[in-house]
């Protein structure tokens, strides 16, 4: 299977602290709270580390990598390829107790602390098993 994404690395627009102005970054002052908030598209953050990662992502789009089945911006290969497996409905994660499987590490990580918590479940003796050749490996995404 063959993933269409692009890659953007726009050298030219470096972003460190100083170039995010604050015509980049503003905020929302209600006299009880100063919440961070995105100028281009008024999006709220829970910090301003989250708002410049956004800005640098969504809008200077440094870095990123495109989904070329809906569009969804992802910061890397890695994070697109885990975006990828809601597409292809892969599950590689099942649980070694019953027949449960999912997409995420965390989704079984909640599923064995909620249904099997007398069951081993240790970085050491995980309790599921990932089945690497269920999701496509990064040579069989086409960077463009």
């Amino acid at each position: 299977m063959m993933l269409s994404v692009q890659h953007t690395n726009m050298d030219a627009k470096s972003t460190s602290d100083e170039t995010l102005s604050t015509s980049m970054v503003s905020e929302i002052n209600d006299e009880k709270e100063n919440i961070p908030l995105c100028s281009y598209c008024r999006k709220s953050f829970a910090n301003y580390s989250n708002l410049r990662h956004h800005i640098q992502i969504v809008h200077l789009k440094e870095s990123k990598w495109d989904c070329s089945k809906c569009g969804k911006i992802c910061s890397s290969k890695s994070n697109l390829k885990v975006h990828f497996r809601t597409h292809i409905r892969v599950k590689p994660y099942t649980c070694k107790y019953c027949e449960y499987d999912c997409m995420h590490h965390s989704s079984i990580k909640d599923h064995l602390t909620k249904n099997h918590p007398d069951k081993p479940h240790t970085s050491i003796e995980p309790g599921y098993n990932y089945n690497s050749q269920a999701v496509p490996e990064p040579d069989e995404f086409n960077a463009v």
